[in-house]
């Protein structure tokens, strides 16, 4: 049976936030698979190595990283939703924000998709 929480995606964004990769990537399943949506940041990441690089590589681009605001969680089964904004500052001092929603799919306590 999955284990799914509002705490666990609340955590999964805390980690990112303030960049704790090592927990970050406790997270993930080996073969997890991370969609995005456009252009510059769009795409499809296999495994949980790609994943990661993707991950580290995104919130070097903002001073101080991309930091998140979580408006609503839900969980049903092996499945949660985020609606979130984000905001941060560009290395090259352009500010940046975006909303955004992001499905999870769990297989026990790992995000696999």
């Amino acid at each position: 049976m999955p284990i799914v929480t509002a705490a666990a995606i609340r955590a999964f964004y805390d980690d990112l936030m303030e960049s704790r990769f090592d927990a970050l990537e406790e997270r993930l399943a080996e073969d997890v698979v991370f969609e995005l949506p456009g252009r510059r940041f769009g795409g499809r990441r296999e495994g949980k190595r790609r994943t990661m690089t993707f991950l580290r590589a995104n919130q070097r681009l903002f001073t101080g990283g991309l930091k998140f605001h979580l408006s609503w969680v839900g969980v049903v089964d092996d499945r949660a939703i985020a609606q979130w904004t984000n905001e941060g500052t560009t290395r090259q001092g352009t500010p940046y924000a975006n909303p955004g929603v992001t499905v999870f799919r769990f297989s026990g306590d790992k995000i696999v998709e």
